[in-house]
């Protein structure tokens, strides 16, 4: 006899409202070492700048978070992903990933013509990034001992995206 597999959870992907903010900063704090990532994502809900954050929450509980803010290339707007945290114990379940598709969705439907992230290539790469300094965009981040691969693009739309510097929310600044 074959065990039957735990059934997945039912999970709900809908956009951050403001009442999230304290249940986002606990999935945030537990899933990163510092606070550093809750202060950088308060400091943009804050800001005038855009984004787009949304949320998984199973049976009501609050388990992950995803945000794409706002960046530039020169005058140019572009969108860079992160950061994306699911509470530890629920994580690879797939939750993390369908809230990224979600999000990155979201932003293909305002019109986004890029979405920058940096992060392990092997994840990323099944959502279509893929590595973006070959293709002509740098960042600030691309520090010794971070992978040149680690800083990637999807790209939304079929228009032209300039290359160049992509310069991140001034709040990523702390993390240079």
């Amino acid at each position: 006899m074959t065990a039957e597999p735990e059934p997945k959870p039912n999970v709900v992907i809908r956009a951050a409202r403001a009442d999230d903010a304290h249940a986002i900063r606990l999935v945030l704090i537990e899933s990163f070492p510092s606070a550093d990532e809750a202060d950088l994502v308060e400091e943009i809900r804050a800001g005038e700048t855009g984004h787009v954050e949304f949320v998984s929450e199973v049976e009501g509980l609050l388990i992950s978070t995803c945000l794409i803010s706002e960046g530039r290339i020169d005058m140019h707007p572009v969108w860079c992903l992160g950061p994306v945290a699911t509470a530890p114990a629920a994580q690879r379940c797939g939750i993390g990933s369908q809230l990224i598709e979600a999000t990155c969705e979201a932003a293909l439907r305002r019109g986004v013509r890029a979405v920058f992230v940096l992060g392990d290539p092997a994840f990323y790469r099944r959502f279509g990034f893929t590595p973006a300094v070959p293709l002509g965009w740098s960042t600030q981040f691309l520090t010794p001992g971070v992978p040149v691969d680690a800083f990637q693009v999807k790209v939304c739309a079929e228009v032209d995206t300039p290359t160049g510097n992509v310069d991140y929310h001034h709040a990523f600044d702390r993390f240079v």
